[in-house]
């Protein structure tokens, strides 16, 4: 039975670990997020659920 994922809450998204969520590294957009501040969920593979 699949649970929502407790490291995203659900939403399958997480605060970029390079930018911190800035969506900028150093004055330039963060390469890792492209800006968007979040990435998907390694955790749930950005589904938001997780199998028992």
């Amino acid at each position: 039975m699949a649970h929502t994922c407790k490291n995203c809450g659900g939403s399958g998204k997480v605060v970029c670990p390079r930018c911190g969520g800035d969506g900028k590294i150093a004055g330039e957009t963060c390469y890792y997020c492209q800006g968007e501040k979040k990435v998907e969920c390694k955790a749930c593979n950005g589904t938001g659920k997780v199998d028992d």
